[in-house]
């Protein structure tokens, strides 16, 4: 009896707590599955299957911009600046008057000068008419001489008179023209007491200020002629047969972002055996050039082949030049791109694309890294595609 009424309670106990286990288990939740995002449908975008095109190869030779012509412009004679009309950056033309500087000495020479050569002048005239009388009476002793009217010695003396005479006019003729001469070379000497412009141009740099000491020699201003400029570069040896003279070519100012057209003026075909290398002579036409720049020359060598995106398909993000492309699924992402020369609205890619990438070159503003293009809202070609 007891061995049963244990059985019943082991039975009640286990059939309780089976309930117990079940009612657990049923209020026990289980986490959720995370639900699988949804990438954004991207629309409106334009795609192009990148592939490689032949392109002129180009050398390229960095040189510096140059003026055509630059002065320094100095004293020839040694005074006091009395002043100095030009600033530096100003633009002057040909014949300006620039400097001026104190030259009395000189002004006191050019006065003793002129008396000289006035009273050379007036020597000169005296020895012309005693020129005149002395022929007039030599040609009457002559004919009283053929008469037998006069000796001989009276003769000779008249004679003698005559030659003195002659000699005396040369002597003046002479006095004159040094005398001349010494005026002309105080004048010149006077001169150099103005500095003028020798051309139209920029002054680039203001040396010395009024009341400075100039000095035969010392650089005063530095002028510079900005009508035309050049470009002086030095190409490697290898180049020398390719350049012509009078060759288009292409010049890159990167300090002012522009792309000028060059001509050849001047090729040096003498090598330089340091550094192989030969000088050439660049005309550069446009406005606002500067000298002492830095260029680069773009010298044709040949053809090339590489891959070319347009410029709109490029995207950068702050320090990052990248373009979007697009996967087998469909997946839009933004891919790191190294980029070369800009040519006809392309851009020239160094790495990061391979040929058969497809990119996207147009819509980019609703484009969203890692949004998806769908198949069935595209359209393919060999060359683009567009979604719609």
């Amino acid at each position: 009896m007891k061995n049963l009424n244990r059985k019943k309670m082991i039975l009640k106990t286990a059939s309780m707590t089976a309930a117990s286990l079940l009612f657990l288990s049923g209020c026990i939740t289980h986490p959720l599955e995370k639900p699988v995002p949804q990438r954004p449908v991207i629309q409106g975008v334009k795609i192009q299957i990148v592939k490689k095109q032949i392109i002129p190869s180009y050398n390229k030779v960095v040189g510096t911009i140059i003026p055509q012509k630059r002065a320094r412009l100095s004293s020839k004679i040694m005074g006091r600046i009395l002043s100095i009309t030009v600033s530096q950056g100003e633009h002057v033309t040909q014949g300006t008057a620039l400097v001026f500087i104190s030259a009395r000495a000189i002004q006191n020479k050019e006065k003793e000068a002129l008396n000289h050569y006035k009273q050379s002048l007036f020597a000169l005239e005296e020895a012309e008419q005693e020129k005149k009388l002395a022929l007039v009476t030599w040609k009457r002793y002559r004919n009283l001489f053929a008469q037998k009217a006069i000796s001989p010695q009276e003769m000779d003396e008249i004679s003698t008179k005559k030659k003195l005479a002659d000699l005396e006019l040369s002597q003046a003729e002479s006095a004159v023209k040094m005398g001349k001469s010494s005026l002309n070379q105080t004048k010149i000497m006077l001169s150099y007491s103005e500095i003028d412009a020798p051309f139209s141009g920029i002054v680039i740099k203001k040396i010395a200020h009024s009341g400075d000491m100039a000095i035969p020699g010392s650089p005063l201003l530095i002028l510079e002629d900005n009508s035309e400029y050049f470009l002086k570069a030095h190409p490697e040896e290898n180049l020398l047969p390719v350049l012509k003279k009078g060759m288009k070519i292409q010049v890159k100012i990167p300090s002012f972002s522009k792309t000028i057209e060059g001509e050849i003026v001047r090729i040096n075909p003498v090598v330089n055996p340091e550094t192989r290398t030969f000088p050439i002579k660049i005309s550069l036409k446009g406005k606002g050039l500067k000298s002492g720049v830095y260029a680069t020359a773009e010298i044709p060598d040949g053809k090339k082949r590489v891959i070319l995106v347009p410029e709109k398909a490029i995207v950068r993000k702050g320090d990052l030049t990248g373009v979007y492309t697009i996967n087998s699924q469909g997946i839009v992402s933004y891919r790191l791109v190294q980029t070369g020369n800009r040519i006809k609205g392309s851009t020239e890619i160094a790495s990061g694309l391979r040929p058969g990438d497809r990119i996207l070159v147009q819509g980019l503003s609703h484009v969203i890294d890692g949004g998806i293009i769908k198949p069935s809202n595209s359209i393919s070609s060999s060359n683009s595609g567009t979604t719609p």
